[in-house]
Formats: C-alpha cells, sequence, structure tokens
C-alpha cells in the first residue's frame, strides 16, 4: 500500500511469458516467485489448467495471495468471484462492490438450482440487468412492458456502459482432451454482442466475423457497437449510464437480447452435441 516503485504495467509482457511457459498452476507460482522484485505487477490473475486446477491471484510488486477454488475452506461452493477491487490491499479503495454482492447473488442461486454452466454464465450473469441497491430486476420487469423510451441508470450492473466485451474459458474434466477447451467469446458489449465459441486447436482457422483486417475492428464488434449506440443514446454530460432497456427487453419480444439468445440456443445446442461426440 506504501510503494512507490515506478516500474509498473508489467502485466501484458508477464500473461505472456506465462502462456509460454506454464503448464500447471505450481509452473504459475513458480513464475511469480522467481520473478525479481519489484515484479511490475498489480493485477488480479485468473488461471485455469488443464489438470482441473483454478484459482485467482492478486499480486503486486513483492508478494502474490492466491484464492484457490478447489480448496474447500476457500470456496465452498467451487467458485471464486472478485471484480475491480482487492481482498488484500487497501480497504473500500477500487471499484464494482455493488457488481460483486449481485453476482454472489446470482452464483449462489443457480448453484443451488443446479444450473451454473456456461450458457447461464453468458446469458444471465453477463446479461444480468438487476440493479442490487435499487432491488430490481430490470430484465424481468421491462419484458412485459411494451417497446419505448424506457430508460434505467445502468452504472452499478454488471454489464455497464463501458464494458467492452466477455471471454469465458470452459475447461475439461479429469483425462480429457485439453483440446476440447472451449472459449465462448463476445468481441463486443455484452448485451448487444453475439457469443461464438472457439478453440486453440482451431489455430488461425477463425469465423471470419471474428477476424480484423488492417485497423478495422471485426465485423462482429462493428455490429455490437452499432447496436450498443442505439441503446445508449445520450451522449452529453454522464448521458452514457442512462439505458434504454427497451432495447434489450421488451413486451413484444424484440429486444436485441431476446433475439441474440435466440440465435445461441442453437450455438449452445450444436456446440455441445459436437464436442460430445
Amino acid at each position: 500500500m506504501d510503494d512507490t516503485t515506478s516500474f509498473k504495467d508489467q502485466e501484458g509482457f508477464f500473461m505472456k511469458e506465462a502462456l509460454m511457459k506454464c503448464a500447471t498452476l505450481a509452473d504459475f507460482e513458480k513464475l511469480i516467485e522467481n520473478r525479481p522484485v519489484p515484479k511490475g505487477l498489480a493485477a488480479h490473475f485468473g488461471v485455469l489448467d488443464a489438470q482441473g486446477d483454478v484459482a485467482f491471484y492478486e499480486v503486486n510488486n513483492r508478494r502474490y495471495t492466491k484464492f484457490d477454488a478447489n480448496d474447500p475452506a476457500e470456496a465452498p461452493n467451487g467458485y471464486i468471484i472478485c471484480t475491480n477491487y482487492s481482498f488484500t490491499g487497501k480497504k473500500d479503495i477500487g471499484y464494482g462492490f455493488i457488481r460483486y454482492q449481485t453476482a454472489q447473488n446470482l452464483f449462489y442461486q443457480a448453484d443451488a438450482m443446479g444450473q451454473l454452466n456456461s450458457q447461464t454464465i453468458i446469458q444471465d450473469f453477463s446479461r444480468c440487468l438487476k440493479h442490487a441497491v435499487m432491488d430490481v430486476d430490470y430484465r424481468k420487469e421491462y419484458s412485459s412492458v411494451p417497446k419505448g423510451q424506457n430508460f434505467v441508470n445502468s452504472g452499478d450492473m454488471i454489464t455497464r456502459y463501458g464494458s467492452s466485451s466477455t471471454i469465458l474459458i470452459e475447461g475439461v474434466s479429469k483425462d480429457e482432451s485439453p483440446d476440447l477447451s472451449t472459449i465462448w467469446t463476445m468481441i463486443g458489449f455484452p448485451n448487444t454482442c453475439l457469443t461464438i465459441p472457439v478453440w486453440v486447436r482451431g489455430g488461425k482457422n477463425l469465423p471470419s466475423v471474428l477476424v480484423a483486417e488492417g485497423d478495422e475492428n471485426c465485423a462482429l464488434n462493428q455490429w455490437a457497437m452499432k447496436l450498443k449506440d442505439r441503446c445508449n443514446p445520450i451522449k452529453r454530460s454522464a448521458g452514457y449510464k442512462y439505458l434504454n432497456v427497451s432495447e434489450l427487453i421488451n413486451q413484444e419480444g424484440t429486444g436485441i437480447i431476446q433475439q441474440l439468445e435466440l440465435v445461441e440456443q442453437k450455438i449452445f445446442t450444436g456446440t455441445y452435441s459436437i464436442l460430445k461426440k
């Protein structure tokens, strides 16, 4: 907390090195430990390996703290949630406190119902329209309201105006090939972007909508941004916080989220059918 070191912003270099050299959590921890002080790191790293081990690490210039999802004492339900603040840093510094509360409730309820899976995390969590402080679920409320100019403040929702993408890495069960690890990809605002699965084994053979040419964004991102602008038309002052929720969810069933998830249902069903084979 009293660190005055000017050496910083090395997280990207460190992540590249980890991906090149590490196969297990133990390898990752050794990489941190062997890195000279000051480490130039101030971040959370989420790490998943092919042996089924998963953990979050809060890392600073001198040390790290591990939060092990496989340890019942630390993660009694088998998962760990974090947002934009540190459990080991200075108290009340950071962001995402309200979103953390929302996420905890969502995960707990889904786990209790046996519905904690990739589709739930993508569709019900990333696109959650609940506001924990106001104790209201706008998605549920506006699904029975005709489409119109219906604005809500989205500043403390899980997906806010500044949310740029979602990536969900679904690992493998014990003794399965790591090649089956699936990367569910949303290159764009989660409320307006389609989810597409890709695999490391596919190499450069990617869907064309995910590939950018020159300085342009990929097609999927361009489409998602256009739809995002439609949902957030107020640009002056703090207007970006005001979301026209009717563009996403409405009584007529023409909302962007509603249409995306009709397509995604086919994507999830087809993907899991192929992976099972």
